[in-house]
């Protein structure tokens, strides 16, 4: 279950792709600025991409759900900037595994090419076929499975006040966290420019499947 806002911020609401209104300025685009990798609209306004995570929010305790409604009702008390939430569907990022089981791939594989040892080759042989197994599974984790994030749009008129805005964003989403994770209504992830793309395509293909 993910954490939506409330009535207490009728002005900032939760869009949906399948309710995308909202939003009709993100599909004016013109292109993305080289220095900073902002969203550049056709009026000349900066937008930036910040991910956050959903929240399990039946698996807190009561006090914990009161806290986190807490820190996120005073996150949104001092955050008073433009800036918009879509809620979407990510696949499972699973590089660092690839890679990992890529290189015991290729080590075992060279292991097994290059050893006269009987033994030895036996055991990079299992080792081999035990890389190619967690690699392909990775690989289907990653075309399978899909997070349910919410991307937090932010806007500026200016690179420089955009900037500002998302520095102040996560400085308070620090500052409101909270004891621990469980209770910290926003934790920011920066996308890379290809999941920005991502975002852009969803937007305007709702129906699409993620890549």
């Amino acid at each position: 279950m993910g954490l939506r806002k409330n009535s207490m911020d009728s002005k900032k609401e939760v869009v949906t792709l399948e309710n995308i209104q909202l939003i009709p300025r993100l599909l004016a685009y013109k292109r993305f600025d080289q220095q900073t990798d902002y969203l550049v609209l056709r009026n000349n306004t900066y937008v930036h991409f910040l991910r956050a995570d959903g929240k399990n929010t039946s698996g807190l305790s009561i006090s914990q759900r009161q806290a986190l409604l807490k820190n996120w009702a005073t996150f949104n008390g001092q955050f008073l900037d433009d800036y918009e939430i879509i809620s979407t569907k990510f696949p499972t990022n699973t590089n660092k595994q690839q890679a990992y089981w890529g290189r015991k791939y290729a080590h075992w594989n060279r292991v097994l090419r290059e050893t006269n040892n009987d033994r030895l080759a036996k055991q990079a042989k299992r080792r081999l076929d035990a890389a190619l197994h967690y690699l392909q599974d990775e690989i289907a984790i990653e075309k399978k499975l899909y997070n349910f994030d919410f991307i937090f749009v932010f806007f500026g008129k200016t690179p420089e006040q955009l900037k500002n805005s998302v520095y102040r964003a996560k400085k308070l989403a620090k500052e409101n966290r909270g004891s621990n994770d469980d209770t910290a209504p926003i934790i920011f992830h920066e996308l890379t420019h290809d999941e920005k793309e991502e975002v852009l395509f969803r937007l305007n293909n709702p129906n699409a499947r993620m890549k």
